[in-house]
């Protein structure tokens, strides 16, 4: 990470010793390669932890520094940053975390606020400006990380886009039926809201042709024909059937568990599929 700041020589002396306490390696932009009245800039390298902790001493010094210069005037308060972390609408599950406690985890850690904002696909760090650097990178940390390759054959990842219920299917009869079909595994990853599919290259190369066409039917739901002008009905897509069939609407909720055992709630009538207990779930399974 860099940032550019405003350091005295008398700060700069003091680098060799946040070097040593911090572990990580700091270096300071030569005064002749800025302006006059520049700032100059300090990168600072290594594992996260110590750049975290190299982060907070910086500005440290650079806080007791600026509160020893005089000033003519009162003035406001100025020690609070903002960051905008742009994050791909695939790594926002990731972020959050199962139950938020990705997020709630990094904002521990950091001491500053994080809040996800979907609409504009960033992430808002707000707070104290070490503890800002220090958000970010333990945010690039969670979107950095991949699962660990599989022992035998390949896993990948790909995005749900939203459809982990209906990938599921009613009772999981619909991620059984692709994972009979193509032979790999495929399992859903509540946390990230992903695909997780393992197997031979081939294998897993025809799943993930068969979830993404699936996830493709239900972004674009097929109208009952004769429906007229009404409301368009999703065609639920049998894997392996010869032909698509409606099924019998209810207004009722039912819940199922997922192949790795989370609960799930289904509506009979809409099709709809989702995590938490809807409002007018009435309990029965």
């Amino acid at each position: 990470m860099s940032t550019r700041v405003r350091l005295s020589v008398t700060v700069g002396k003091k680098i060799n010793a946040i070097q040593t306490e911090s572990g990580a390696t700091v270096k300071i932009q030569n005064q002749s390669d800025v302006g006059p009245g520049q700032p100059r800039r300090v990168t600072i390298t290594g594992p996260p932890d110590r750049v975290a902790t190299a982060s907070r001493m910086v500005y440290a010094i650079i806080e007791s520094t600026t509160k020893r210069a005089p000033t003519s005037a009162p003035r406001q308060e100025t020690n609070k940053a903002e960051i905008l972390v742009p994050v791909q609408a695939a790594d926002f599950g990731k972020i959050i975390g199962r139950g938020g406690e990705t997020i709630r985890r990094l904002q521990e850690e950091s001491g500053v606020r994080m809040q996800v904002d979907r609409p504009n696909s960033q992430v808002v760090i707000s707070g104290d400006p070490s503890g800002c650097e220090v958000a970010r990178t333990l945010l690039q940390e969670v979107i950095d990380a991949i699962p660990e390759p599989s022992s035998a054959g390949t896993t990948t990842e790909i995005s749900a886009q939203g459809q982990e219920g209906r990938i599921i299917g009613k009772g999981g009869e619909n991620i059984k039926s692709m994972a009979e079909q193509t032979g790999a595994k495929i399992v859903i990853v509540k946390e990230t809201g992903m695909v997780r599919i393992s197997g031979s290259p081939d294998n897993v190369q025809a799943a993930i042709d068969t979830v993404n066409a699936f996830i493709e039917t239900q972004l674009n739901p097929v109208q009952r024909p004769g429906g007229g002008g009404g409301d368009s009905e999703y065609v639920p897509q049998h894997i392996g059937a010869s032909e698509p069939s409606l099924i019998e609407y209810k207004p009722l909720w039912e819940t199922h568990q997922s192949p790795e055992g989370y609960t799930y709630y289904y509506n009979t009538t809409t099709g709809e599929t989702q995590w938490d207990e809807p409002p007018d779930f009435d309990g029965n399974l």
